[in-house]
Parts: structure tokens; sequence; C-alpha cells
């Protein structure tokens, strides 16, 4: 087999693990706004990641998310700076690894 095709297969299968990562969230904070105590908080721990040279802001995405949710993201926190992987290196700089605070 030729060397586009692993390329395309691996994309398709990343894309759909990424999606799948988001939908959870959004389960997640659907299944949190009915037992969370009114004014209850909430501090996410998430790291961005990349995928074939692309950023994705995993922080931001957890944020629209809660929003659309009825959550308020009250702050978001810089926790560190992580490394990307070998494949990455030199073309990403790093990632950021984010605190988010939610309020119901």
């Amino acid at each position: 087999m030729r060397k586009g095709y692993f390329f395309i297969k691996n994309f398709q299968l990343s894309r759909n693990m990424i999606r799948g990562y988001f939908l959870d969230i959004n389960n997640l904070f659907k299944g949190l706004k009915s037992k969370m105590a009114s004014n209850g908080m909430i501090f996410f721990n998430v790291a961005n990641s990349a995928y074939y040279n692309v950023e994705i802001e995993v922080d931001m995405i957890v944020c629209k998310i809660a929003e659309n949710n009825g959550f308020k993201v009250e702050e978001i926190r810089e926790a560190r700076r992580v490394k990307t992987s070998s494949q990455q290196k030199g073309i990403i700089d790093g990632l950021r690894e984010s605190v988010i605070v939610i309020k119901k």
C-alpha cells in the first residue's frame, strides 16, 4: 500500500478520536449540570494537543462547550507549558496546559 493511504487513514482516525473526545466532554457537562449545587465550581485541567502540525486549543473548546451547557467560565489559568511530541518539534513550540475555572 502507498504511504498516502496510511496518512489519510491515520488522519481520519485522529479526526474521529478528537470528535469523540469533545462529544464526551459535552456529555460530561450535561450530566454535571443537574448534579451540581447552585454556584458550584469546577476546576477542569486540560492540555492542548497537536495533530498533523495543527494545535488543538482544547481549553478554548472546553470553555465553549461549558458555556453552551449553561455554565460560566470564570477564568483560564495557564498551569504550565507541555513539550510537544517529536513529530511536532520545531513546528509547534510547546502546548499550553490550563486549569479552567467554571461556575454553575
